[in-house]
């Protein structure tokens, strides 16, 4: 199998790179992997990539490495109506099938793709300037972009950028949605995803976000210090949005109410606006830390204020792993079995989670009974060793059908 990447999985430091490793590890187990991937490069990754090649080269002793280059990424309110007009209205395909820079990332696929029973390739804007194998390939789409990039632009303003962009997005679900003509099998995230292709769901399996199910035997936290928490990477909008809301909107009300109470935002690579928010007394910004777990522990509530993304949301599996009760929004929860009020509480808006943080700290035994009753939801379905048992299964079988493996 060749088994193609956007980015290093380890250190297994976010989301990503979490999910990534695992599926690695499914498909060592399932035969021989060839390891073919992207690395962020400069002196700001090196102590980060000698670990992470390393880890790598465990299971992959012949991965091969290729510096990535980042793209440029539009913004609609920054960008003229001439830029929007070339890029998105004239230019072929969608922008992210085009921007993205992977061509050496393809070129060393071909090398070996004529040899490799199967061909495993994470995101679709890799996957797609390699169809010409897609009669053995399976793709990863853990997100959808055109999902992704639609809730974000609701609500906007019309003008005829946005109009434009409105027209890429269009171009780029088009795709996504042709994606399965091309490729063996689509993988996804929760049974909701697989919706996204309706007639073709033989075609498609559903891979869940897991948690390390070592957590479930760490008992239930007692904290006296009424604190919340954040857990995600801050250097990515959706979650940087959401920290700066909860912080600017609902803190305020929240502290009338309980001086003490404290907003920890714990995550990589913190950008400087969530940076300014750490006020050294009630609001801290722990970025880069080397075990979120011991943070979540220290804290009374887990907060997940998501109005935009894809895919299922580690931080939640994690937060109720490690005992912690969770606020999340309705796409914060997205993909994961679990129900309002019985395993956690709902909230979107500023006054909803000033109201469900208020709830879960007047009465702890609410938040301790929703994280006992989700702990039994999660522990059979969303462990990382079960999703590796079942996927390593979903390979093999896979890899017996094709033609000469």
């Amino acid at each position: 199998m060749l088994f193609v990447a956007h980015v290093l999985p380890f250190p297994e430091n976010t989301g990503t790179k979490i999910r990534l490793a695992n599926l690695l590890r499914a498909a060592c187990a399932a035969g021989p992997v060839k390891f073919i991937g992207f690395i962020d490069q400069g002196p700001a990754h090196d102590v980060e990539n000698e670990e992470g090649v390393r880890q790598l080269r465990e299971l992959c002793p012949d991965a091969e490495l290729i510096p990535r280059r980042h793209a440029w990424w539009p913004d609609v309110e920054r960008d003229s109506l001439k830029w929007a007009l070339r890029n998105y209205v004239f230019a072929p395909g969608a922008y992210v099938f085009r921007e993205f820079s992977c061509a050496p990332l393809v070129e060393a696929v071909r090398r070996y793709a004529d040899d490799a029973d199967v061909i495993w390739v994470e995101r679709l804007w890799i996957a797609h300037h390699l169809r010409e194998f897609g009669h053995k390939m399976i793709v990863d789409l853990d997100d959808i972009e055109s999902v992704k990039i639609g809730r974000r632009m609701k609500g906007w303003k019309l003008s005829a950028p946005v109009l434009a962009a409105w027209y890429d997005w269009w171009k780029t679900r088009r795709t996504e949605r042709k994606a399965l003509e091309a490729f063996q099998r689509a993988v996804v995230c929760s049974e909701e995803d697989t919706q996204f292709w309706p007639g073709q769901r033989d075609k498609v399996w559903v891979v869940p976000n897991g948690f390390n199910d070592d957590l479930l035997k760490l008992p239930i936290p007692a904290n006296s210090v009424p604190r919340v928490i954040f857990v995600g990477t801050l250097a990515y909008w959706p979650n940087v949005e959401g920290v700066l809301m909860f912080a600017r909107k609902v803190m305020p009300s929240l502290l009338a109410r309980f001086p003490a109470l404290e907003f920890w935002i714990v995550g990589r690579g913190p950008l400087d606006e969530v940076l300014a928010l750490d006020n050294g007394g009630n609001i801290r910004v722990f970025g880069d830390v080397p075990d979120v777990v011991e943070y979540l522990r220290q804290c009374s509530v887990s907060i997940v204020p998501l109005r935009v993304g894809g895919g299922t949301r580690l931080k939640i599996l994690e937060s109720i792993g490690a005992g912690v009760p969770v606020i999340t929004t309705a796409v914060g929860v997205e993909g994961i079995s679990l129900e309002a009020e019985k395993h956690y509480l709902l909230a979107h808006g500023p006054q909803e989670f000033g109201a469900a943080v208020t709830r879960l700290l007047e009465a702890p035994a609410l938040g301790r009974a929703q994280v006992e009753s989700a702990r039994e939801v999660i522990a059979g379905r969303y462990t990382w060793r079960a999703i590796r048992e079942e996927l390593t299964g979903l390979l093999r079988a896979f890899r017996g059908l094709r033609p000469g493996s």
